[in-house]
């Protein structure tokens, strides 16, 4: 395809160029005009087997912090420097082979300390940058498209109230003050981590997260507080005024951190729980207490039912409420 070049319009009195269908200003000045050009076809052109691996990084994360939301560009971005960082300087693409990924993760995600879902999105994360580059026809295949991924925890695991008891009882500080967020406003960990004082209202007993606020938050949300979460955030505003409110030893929190600390506690206690295990066991618990779905969703930020029909309905994990609901369907089967 011919590449398009800068035009003069002399009704304008100005130098213009056409890419992708679109007309753009230039500058009146050729040499000026010339440059603002270059600019914008900087990253359009079709990359090379000679071209870096790092060029292709960065042309991905630059596009990505563009067009995507702030949250979803530091997912990538976590990883993707770490990767870059990790590769032989200058590597070209041509000399790209899946053991560099292997290397990679290894080393800064071992097995031995991080979960299979966070080895696996480290390698998703790399993958789509030449997904990416193929769909806008930069590269013309993905070199580590059969790589081997980690199979990823799957976010089903409840806690019974006698587990949850026993956790409650077992922490003190920040850290009961985080899942106990987690646990009566059904928030995501994403959003208990982040919130600051600028989203919580006190007056109306709530967080009011923008569209955008985290990748998942695509419209303006609220998320109501109980009394107990209501006073924690109170506690953190009042401690914090600027940042999140909700931090460990001044600081904000960490997944990484938040997530070890999730499983120390629960290898002490004889059962496995992460962050987003106190999210299902709200949601879950919702159910058994009668509350309708479109109610739960809303509260959690859902724009279906279907991840509650489909993941959250761990009520086979509570044999009293299925005996209670057998009792209603047979009462009445014989006189």
């Amino acid at each position: 395809m011919r590449q398009p070049q800068p035009y003069w319009k002399a009704t304008h009195r100005c130098w213009y160029a056409k890419i992708d269908g679109r007309h753009y200003r230039l500058d009146p000045n050729e040499k000026e005009a010339w440059e603002k050009y270059h600019q914008l076809m900087a990253g359009r052109a079709a990359l090379s087997a000679d071209s870096k691996v790092a060029e292709l990084v960065n042309r991905y994360l630059d596009w990505t912090e563009r067009h995507r939301a702030k949250a979803t560009y530091e997912w990538y971005a976590r990883f993707l420097l770490s990767f870059g960082r990790s590769l032989p300087r200058g590597l070209k693409l041509s000399k790209l082979r899946p053991f560099y990924v292997t290397l990679w993760v290894d080393s800064a995600y071992p097995p031995a300390t991080c979960s299979p879902s966070t080895r696996h999105g480290a390698i998703r994360a790399v993958q789509r940058v030449f997904n990416w580059a193929i769909q806008q026809g930069l590269a013309d295949s993905n070199p580590l498209r059969r790589i081997e991924k980690p199979r990823p925890n799957r976010r089903e695991t409840y806690l019974t109230p006698k587990q949850y008891q026993a956790l409650t009882e077992r922490i003190s500080g920040p850290f009961r003050d985080m899942i106990e967020i987690l646990r009566h406003t059904g928030c995501r960990p994403e959003e208990a981590r982040k919130v600051t004082s600028a989203e919580f209202d006190q007056s109306a007993r709530c967080w009011i997260l923008p569209a955008g606020f985290t990748s998942k938050v695509r419209r303006r949300r609220s998320i109501p507080l109980d009394s107990r979460a209501l006073k924690i955030c109170a506690e953190g505003a009042s401690q914090f005024p600027e940042g999140p409110i909700l931090r460990l030893n001044g600081r904000p929190w960490n997944p990484k951190t938040l997530s070890k600390r999730c499983r120390k506690t629960g290898a002490e206690l004889g059962f496995e729980f992460s962050p987003y295990t106190i999210r299902h066991t709200f949601a879950t618990d919702a159910i058994i207490r009668g509350v309708d779905l479109v109610t739960i969703a809303e509260i959690m930020g859902h724009s279906d039912l279907r991840m509650l029909q489909g993941v959250y309905q761990h009520v086979n994990q509570r044999l009293d409420h299925l005996r209670k609901g057998l009792e209603q369907a047979t009462s009445d089967l014989y006189p």
